[in-house]
């Protein structure tokens, strides 16, 4: 699964790149509501306005693999809001799975979307330094995804980027990573999406991931052309790749 999530990753680099040198959504509204994760600013709280927190464990049952913490928070600027709230992040709680047990943990917000047009999700990461979802062979995977919704919920397709696969390390700083997505035909609804897949616990604390700070953007018009031109030369990269 890392693989072909490592080459969705590599194909659209160029794409995102080109964003970044200022042809991109800077200026773009935030199509998400409260992607801060801070409204309303509850610790240890499964509520996140605007948000959906779906929590599964492979036994089936209740479980908690996830939930609003203050020391999870990435949002700069003062950590106590109009009291009794705080800012919060996405606490993901790999420790309470095992690995014949796995626990699941998906977090989404879905907006009226466009066929054909292209959407960029960006969000923050960071790992602790025992986190399974960061060493090399686990089964665990933390994922920022754009799923496009059809008719009925029905997924169309999903743009995804696996977090580990994208250069988050554990024990590291928080890092930003970037999902580029273009709405296929009969798209009404784009769903940004992170999730922690197959957690599990392990030997030696400290092992929890944290997510926030999340952006759903339209590109700007001037940059559509520069999306089109990357998506070409990626195709042709991957061409030249299974020659």
């Amino acid at each position: 699964m890392r693989h072909r999530l490592v080459l969705r990753a590599a194909l659209w680099a160029g794409a995102v790149g080109l964003f970044v040198c200022g042809v991109g959504s800077a200026r773009a509204q935030n199509l998400l509501v409260n992607g801060d994760l801070d409204d309303p600013g509850i610790h240890e709280s499964d509520t996140i306005t605007g948000w959906t927190l779906v929590e599964t464990i492979q036994s089936g049952g209740a479980v908690n693999s996830a939930t609003a913490a203050s020391f999870a928070n990435h949002t700069p600027g003062p950590p106590t809001l109009p009291p009794p709230a705080v800012r919060v992040g996405l606490w993901y709680r790999s420790f309470a799975g095992t690995v014949t047990d796995t626990v699941n943990a998906d977090l989404f917000q879905a907006v009226p979307g466009t066929p054909g047009q292209p959407y960029w999700l960006r969000g923050w990461a960071r790992f602790e330094a025992q986190y399974p979802g960061g060493v090399a062979g686990d089964p665990t995977d933390t994922v920022f995804a754009i799923d496009f919704l059809g008719a009925g919920g029905a997924v169309l397709s999903t743009a995804s980027v696996e977090l580990f696969a994208d250069g988050q390390v554990n024990g590291a700083d928080w890092g930003q990573h970037t999902v580029l997505g273009i709405a296929p035909a009969g798209t009404l609804q784009v769903r940004a999406r992170s999730s922690m897949l197959n957690g599990h616990v392990v030997a030696s604390n400290p092992q929890s991931a944290f997510v926030d700070d999340f952006s759903l953007t339209v590109p700007e018009p001037a940059g559509l052309s520069a999306v089109a031109l990357a998506a070409a030369a990626l195709v042709r990269r991957r061409r030249s790749a299974r020659a």
